[in-house]
């Protein structure tokens, strides 16, 4: 049977999803900028 989602468990999951969107973005980013750096030096 599905577990009833309780605001404790939903706050984590957003502040999870926060947590590693933050993550993804630091991590993405000099990625991509790095990339770009690469293309215009080209």
């Amino acid at each position: 049977s599905p577990v009833p989602t309780c605001p404790v468990t939903l706050a984590v999951n957003l502040t999870t999803a926060a947590l590693e969107r933050r993550f993804i973005a630091n991590e993405i980013q000099p990625l991509l900028e790095r990339k770009d750096r690469h293309g215009h030096e080209d």
